[in-house]
């Protein structure tokens, strides 16, 4: 049966590929069912490597058929901006899956050229791989984005070495490592990097995405050039490091979790020194909004300028170090004022109820204090909590 669905006739009309394809189905649906826990452990591997192969196949189906689907622009008939958003949409797969399929199409497949006639693939020893079950997704992703990345001015018998050596090395190298290597085989193609008309600093990129209203967290993501890297990993390293508590208990949070939160942390100590350019004539600052009576402690929440929502707790915390502005929003019995430097609150006539709009600045706009501490919450520094708030010492997580 495996050998004949191998080297069956081409398929030509719908009803036979979807038979084809539902026979696959059925079978892998009674291979799911199998009593593994009866086979020798030498079969299980074997077994596992020759349904990692029925996989890599169904890949290569899918960038055949994706290969169609955009040489026809089939998309645009479907009220899609193009064939990755079409996939994404029919299919419920995430744009960068969407994305690598439509690249991988492009560059293993024949482009059809508008005189007639078609060009020959890009990458044909890809495509053998691709066909022939022998490399998976995350290999033909990495293959297809160096040979795109390298300078046009590399030596045509050097670029084709790179090709199949490439393709060589996916079929016998787990995807992180291999990775690694074909970085390796682009640098080594222009060593100097006189051949690539762009920097790589130019080619910076950071995209902040859309805030998850579930989660409260907002996803970003971007490249970094060489250097770039370097200066991030040395400014997070020392801050990202585990910190056991009093009693020794392990730091329980991930890598990842520590070096976000050092991130943050850098930019924050930034903000502090005061050295970032003004904006609108002011050192840039955490703007928060929310209402008198939550910022006293009662229930509430507060507004964020770019990031959303936060508690009450959160605005309370960063209140202890910010230049409080009373501003009218809504009808109410009073309005109230704060001197910061001094943390006095006081009632004023009965009139409109404001909500307090909360500047955290830099001690650059504000003048340094003695006896700071510093905060993974907070754009300035710690002072005595005004008297309408609630001290925030236990809120604040110090970093160092």
């Amino acid at each position: 049966m495996w050998s004949s669905v191998l080297f069956m006739e081409p398929i030509s009309d719908i009803e036979h590929a979807t038979a084809v394809a539902g026979s696959v189905c059925a079978g892998l649906d009674a291979v799911r069912g199998t009593a593994f826990w009866k086979i020798p452990d030498d079969d299980l591997l074997s077994l596992a490597e020759t349904l990692e192969r029925v996989g890599r196949l169904v890949y290569a189906a899918q960038v055949h058929l994706t290969g169609e689907l955009d040489t026809r622009r089939v998309f645009q008939e479907h009220g899609a901006v193009s064939t990755a958003a079409l996939l994404r949409q029919r299919l419920c797969i995430s744009p960068g899956e969407a994305a690598g399929r439509v690249r991988a199409a492009r560059a293993i497949l024949p482009r059809d050229l508008p005189s007639g006639g078609e060009t020959p693939p890009a990458l044909p020893e890809l495509r053998d791989a691709v066909d022939a079950g022998t490399v998976g997704a995350e290999q033909v992703r990495t293959v297809v984005a160096t040979m795109a990345g390298l300078p046009a001015g590399v030596d045509p018998e050097l670029r084709d070495m790179v090709r199949a050596s490439l393709v060589d090395h996916a079929k016998v190298t787990e995807p992180v490592l291999f990775a690694r290597f074909a970085r390796q085989a682009a640098q080594a193609c222009d060593p100097d990097g006189s051949l690539d008309e762009k920097d790589p600093v130019d080619k910076v990129e950071l995209t902040v995405g859309s805030r998850n209203t579930a989660t409260g967290l907002t996803a970003f993501k971007g490249f970094l050039d060489d250097l770039g890297v370097e200066i991030m990993s040395k400014a997070i390293d020392g801050l990202a490091a585990p910190r056991p508590a009093v009693d020794g208990t392990a730091d329980p949070r991930p890598a990842k979790v520590r070096r976000g939160q050092a991130l943050v942390e850098v930019l924050r100590r930034f903000l502090d020194v005061g050295f970032a350019p003004t904006q609108g004539g002011e050192r840039p600052h955490v703007t928060v909004t929310m209402d008198l009576d939550a910022l006293r402690g009662k229930l509430g929440a507060a507004l964020l300028d770019h990031g959303g929502p936060i508690t009450a707790a959160q605005a309370r915390m960063l209140a202890c170090d910010a230049m409080i502005i009373p501003a009218v929003l809504a009808p109410g019995p009073r309005c109230w004022t704060w001197a910061p430097r001094s943390g006095c609150s006081r009632p004023r006539s009965a009139g409109p109820s404001p909500s307090g709009t909360a500047d955290a600045p830099s001690p650059a706009a504000t003048g340094p204090r003695r006896g700071a501490t510093r905060t993974t919450s907070n754009t300035g520094r710690k002072a005595d909590p005004p008297a309408t708030t609630t001290a925030c010492s236990s809120a604040h997580t110090i970093i160092a």
